[in-house]
């Protein structure tokens, strides 16, 4: 259901979820070390990404999604980490994000990749909150998608 009917919100799921792994010190110090996020950033969520998804499509019952977290493990592993590196890696992930934005709302990209952030990840990548408008506006939107998605998707089973 995610790969058909919540591809984008999945793909957003995702980014998230990746930011998120920076607010553990331990995580962002590998990334930063590496540097697979500040000099291959997109490599490296390309490659997270398929990590991931076979994970959630997958999960961890099934040899696919096993052999996922099993590989990501292994790749971790060997890293020695420190705890002031998950803000760099929070600037080239937003940097990557903003480019998916539509044109039309490029203006408002850090205030809105930041809107998509709770508290403690913001505190943790040392990010501002964004101003009521931009927070209010964001979820107004993504309720009025979710809701468009469900006519669409009641009306579209009656052809």
């Amino acid at each position: 259901m995610l790969r058909h009917e919540f591809p984008w919100d999945m793909k957003l799921g995702l980014n998230l979820a990746f930011n998120r792994s920076f607010s553990i010190p331990a995580i962002a110090a590998v990334h930063t070390a590496t540097g697979e996020l500040t000099d291959r950033t997109q490599k490296r969520i390309d490659d997270t990404g398929l990590l991931m998804y076979e994970m959630v499509l997958n999960g961890f019952d099934k040899p696919r999604g096993r052999d996922a977290l099993r590989r990501v493990n292994q790749i971790h592993r060997p890293h020695d980490i420190d705890n002031d590196d998950a803000a760099a890696i929070e600037r080239a992930t937003r940097m990557l994000m903003l480019t998916r934005l539509p044109r039309p709302l490029s203006p408002l990209g850090n205030a809105l990749v930041s809107a998509m952030y709770d508290a403690p990840l913001r505190r943790a990548t040392r990010v501002d909150i964004s101003p009521w408008p931009v927070r209010a506006g964001l979820h107004a939107t993504l309720k009025m998608r979710s809701r468009l998605q469900r006519w669409f998707k009641r009306h579209g089973r009656r052809r």
